[in-house]
């Protein structure tokens, strides 16, 4: 059990088999992506400094347009070229580590697991349903859907085409699935209860 959580949780976890390619693959993206996006960031730092010198240059008249744009170009160029670079890294290898996060389900509320170190708890009143995974999804059947995004989690639904809300991929292959899915019927039907019982004393 993750240090610091509460004994009363119930785990799910994707079998290794299942997951070990996928986090390795992103680990590996990842480990490629950061120091290059560092890089980056001190070359993005230098670039901005050379063309902010540049541009007084040519401003004041010590220098020619020609060879303001000639040493400018290059640099946007390269900058233009690198980024899309740098999502593929970075965003590929947050999506491949996060793409069959472990569950964790108790009376307060889902819990999920990020990066895969990080637990995050999105209470039941934070649960929106759940719902079938669209069939561009092949590699889950369902997704839970999330009022919050906790640590960004809806920029990861986007890019696991889950869709623009925040939502919890599930696979079949999450050991004991279908007992997962009927807890988060329950837990669902309790709040959808609560709900309506607060709305009927108004």
């Amino acid at each position: 059990m993750p240090e610091g959580l509460s004994k009363n949780i119930k785990y799910y976890r994707y079998p290794w088999s299942e997951v070990f390619l996928r986090r390795l693959f992103g680990g590996i993206l990842l480990a490629l992506g950061l120091p290059t996006a560092f890089g980056g960031l001190w070359l993005l730092v230098w670039g901005l400094c050379k063309i902010a010198s540049l541009l007084s240059a040519w401003l004041s008249g010590q220098v020619t347009f020609e060879a303001f744009f000639s040493t400018v170009f290059p640099m946007v160029v390269t900058g233009v070229l690198v980024s899309p670079f740098l999502v593929i890294l970075l965003g590929g290898g947050a999506t491949e580590l996060n793409k069959l996060p472990s569950i964790g389900v108790d009376d307060s509320g889902v819990y999920v697991q990020l990066f895969p170190i990080k637990w995050i708890r999105v209470p039941w009143v934070d649960v929106l349903d759940l719902q079938l995974a669209p069939p561009r999804v092949r590699w889950a059947t369902d997704v839970l859907r999330l009022k919050t995004e906790p640590l960004l989690f809806g920029r990861f639904s986007f890019a696991l085409w889950v869709g623009w809300w925040a939502g919890i991929p599930i696979s079949p292959q999450i050991q004991g699935f279908d007992e997962l899915l009927q807890t988060i019927k329950e837990h669902l039907a309790v709040v959808e209860q609560t709900n309506e019982g607060q709305g009927g004393q108004r």
